[in-house]
């Protein structure tokens, strides 16, 4: 039998393999591998992690029945000219919004259901405004962070920006977050950018980055699968660690990087097989998230000696749920880097699955508050014990 009636039987055999196990997990959806997920330990506000936290507002709270996820109208979600694409000096462009505009967003569910109607009040640097600088403020916290840090689909007032400043009124509180981020964004920004707007006029006599780190930025940064198969994130900057020049290197976009192979990829995680076996491609593991903690101390350092910027926190969110995020952690606070870790707070049962916009999964004002109160408590706690730490670069 020759070499190529051998191959095509092969490839045959192959074919009907993978038809016959997609054919069995589409009718068969139950039987999909368990979801490993991190262990929630903190269910209840009697529990002495939480003490100090005002619970009032969220008590007497009704348990929330809607689905988190939904099929969603999003056309109205971003209005024409929210935003574009910026150049620097060198030509070099980033995405962000048009500066001192208000716009407006709207989001429904595919059957008409209101999820939210609200504005982004943008200032004249292209951030989402929290309030007015005091010139005296004794702080500037700068947050870093994806749409969760933003504040998509609630009013300013109930941004994680905004309550921050209610809970640590001595300093003045920037929003630097924007939907889709990553730290590779922020990385971009303060490596690739000439004067990036983000980063003028933060004012405070010690500033400080905190970053809050989401699970999903893992797939963000590495470009994975579960990052294309939901129709978007092509444009987000591309790094790669180069070992001979021990920096991390802008390769482009990943628009750039999407070859042949890849879009294999990306059709097979939308399988009925690929969603049983819960996998994206390429598959994350401890490197990855060494190299994820490693471009978190790039960014710190960067900030720090081109920005003026005194330290970065880091803080890793209760929205957390995937095992890999503790990797990162673990990584960061080998590294020296201070992190705030509520990746164990359950703040579904905290706030009785009212922590999220209903139907979206974004955070609800409900959500942003809680977590506000726990950083502005453990900030307290942190510069009572950093104090020779804090203002290195006192200005």
């Amino acid at each position: 039998m020759s070499k190529i009636k051998v191959t095509l039987i092969v490839v045959f055999n192959t074919l009907v393999l993978l038809g016959t196990v997609e054919l069995y997990f589409r009718w068969n959806p139950g039987q999909s591998r368990p979801i490993e997920a991190l262990q929630k330990e903190i269910t209840s506000f009697d529990a002495p992690y939480l003490r100090g936290i005002d619970s009032s507002r969220f008590v007497g709270l009704a348990p929330r029945l809607e689905l988190i996820r939904s099929p969603l109208d999003t056309s109205l979600r971003y209005e024409d000219g929210y935003t574009y694409l910026h150049k620097d000096v060198n030509g070099q462009g980033y995405y962000a919004p048009s500066p001192n505009r208000v716009y407006k967003s709207v989001e429904r569910t595919a059957d008409g259901k209101l999820v939210y109607d609200i504005e982004y009040q943008i200032d004249e640097f292209s951030r989402r405004f929290v309030h007015s600088s005091d010139p005296k403020a004794s702080y500037a916290l700068a947050l870093l962070g994806c749409s969760f840090v933003y504040g998509e689909g609630v009013d300013n007032s109930e941004s994680l920006p905004f309550y921050l400043h209610q809970y640590v009124p001595q300093a003045n509180v920037y929003n630097l977050g924007f939907h889709g981020n990553s730290i590779a964004n922020f990385l971009y920004q303060v490596q690739e950018i000439k004067d990036h707007p983000f980063y003028k006029d933060i004012v405070g006599k010690k500033r400080i980055a905190i970053y809050v780190f989401q699970d999903f930025h893992l797939d963000r940064f590495f470009g994975t699968t579960r990052l294309f198969k939901q129709g978007w994130g092509y444009k987000l900057p591309w790094f790669d660690w180069s070992a001979e020049k021990r920096q991390f290197v802008f390769m482009g976009r990943f628009k750039e990087r999407y070859s042949l192979f890849h879009r294999a990829l990306t059709f097979f995680s939308k399988t009925a097989t690929a969603q049983a076996l819960r996998s994206d491609f390429p598959l994350l593991k401890k490197q990855s998230t060494d190299e994820y903690a490693q471009a978190i101390l790039e960014v710190r350092r960067l900030l720090q000696e081109k920005k003026g910027f005194d330290d970065l926190l880091v803080v890793a969110s209760p929205f957390n749920y995937d095992p890999l995020s503790e990797k990162v952690v673990h990584s960061l606070k080998q590294n020296g880097v201070t992190v705030f870790d509520y990746s164990k707070v359950s703040i579904i049962e905290l706030l009785k699955g009212n922590q999220s916009l209903a139907y979206d999964g974004h955070p609800s004002g409900y959500g942003n508050d809680l977590l506000a109160q726990l950083i502005a408590r453990d900030w307290r706690r942190w510069t009572i014990e950093n104090p020779a730490t804090v203002g290195q670069n006192d200005r």
